[in-house]
């Protein structure tokens, strides 16, 4: 998740373990750098090349052992420095701040669609693909409760109170997204039944900022397409045209450990492009931006590979037209029979193609 959701769901972590023993203020702090911490290892990977880079964030740092371990070093240091202002804090109260701190900074990660090594070392990445990296409908409750919370600071009962409520509502949400999530994946897999689509495997996962709208990535025996579902859809879902793989593309330079490592991480959902003398490996798993307006997107995240020298880089976002995207997202969460108001150069359309249907 983004940095200021990481933040104030380690706040209010904090809050409701030590605010009754501390302010509303420092417990809150303590949360949030607790709930910061693990991404802090961008700090040392950005000396490392690009592939080393993608392969390591979230790996120690987001990972069980270091949720174990490094809470008894940090319960140990809070103990000693705090002991003396805050003697009614034990040594496991620190422990648990910490620990809390990190696992839910971990578990909020998997959620996403880069997910973590939570099981480090062994290389596998736990990705849920349930909820966006910035969703309002997460984060806003959080910080509404932390504001309470601090308005009330002086009556820590109802402070730490409405902290917990805040909790409670983004963990419900959670398991929203979790329930709507299986409702796209059951729409999408009645779709290729009745238009007999051979497909070997698919993801799905939120469009940006909302729960309601769900994007797929499917593998054909072809190569991929794609797709939209949202929770207000009244039309037959429909699918893209074939994108091909051009894996093929890619197989002289196997042997090179970074390009096999760039695969992994994939997951083996990637198309591969050849722009003169760089390969264009586009990882699919994220998506394009934009394409729910029923037109082919940006890629989010695409890699450039020199063969000549045997580098690689990732590609530059450019994302386009996005006072324009974002207004047609809203209005494709409303459902697929609302028809857009505005093409791509924001022209009225609507003279000439009146929506079929419009929700409240």
């Amino acid at each position: 998740m983004d940095s200021v959701t990481q933040f104030v769901l380690g706040a209010a972590v904090g809050h409701v373990i030590l605010g009754r023993h501390m302010g509303a203020g420092k417990a809150m702090l303590i949360g949030g750098l607790a709930g910061t911490i693990p991404d802090l290892d961008v700090i040392p990977l950005s000396f490392a090349d690009m592939v080393t880079s993608l392969n390591y964030h979230r790996g120690i740092s987001h990972s069980l052992l270091f949720s174990g371990f490094a809470p008894l070093i940090a319960a140990k240091l809070s103990k000693y420095f705090g002991d003396k202002k805050y003697p009614s804090i034990s040594f496991w109260r620190w422990y648990w701040v910490w620990t809390l701190g990190f696992l839910t900074h971990i578990l909020i990660d998997a959620c996403t669609t880069w997910g973590t090594q939570i099981f480090w070392p062994l290389p596998y990445r736990i990705s849920f693909n349930s909820v966006f990296i910035i969703d309002p409908a997460y984060t806003v409750p959080l910080i509404i409760s932390l504001i309470i919370g601090l308005f009330f600071k002086h009556k820590k009962n109802i402070s730490t109170t409405a902290t917990s409520i805040g909790l409670i509502i983004t963990t419900l949400y959670l398991i929203w997204c979790g329930v709507a999530k299986y409702q796209a994946n059951m729409k999408f897999e009645a779709a290729f039944a009745a238009q007999n689509i051979a497909v070997t495997r698919y993801m799905t996962r939120p469009t940006p900022f909302n729960s309601f709208l769900w994007a797929l990535t499917a593998e054909t025996p072809d190569g991929y397409i794609t797709g939209y579902y949202g929770l207000f859809d009244k039309q037959t879902i429909s699918f893209s045209a074939i994108l091909p793989k051009n894996h093929s593309l890619l197989t002289p330079y196997l042997s090179n450990p970074n390009m096999r490592t760039l695969i992994a991480i994939t997951n083996g959902y990637y198309r591969v492009e050849k722009n003169g003398e760089t390969l264009a490996i586009h990882d699919l798993r994220f998506g394009d931006f934009g394409s729910w307006n029923g037109e082919r997107g940006q890629d989010i995240f695409v890699y450039l590979f020199t063969p000549k020298t045997g580098t690689f880089k990732q590609k530059e976002r450019n994302i386009k037209n996005t006072k324009e995207a974002l207004p047609s997202l809203w209005k494709r969460i409303m459902g697929n029979d609302y028809v857009a108001d505005t093409d791509r150069t924001g022209k009225d359309l609507t003279e000439h193609h009146q929506p079929t249907r419009r929700h409240p």
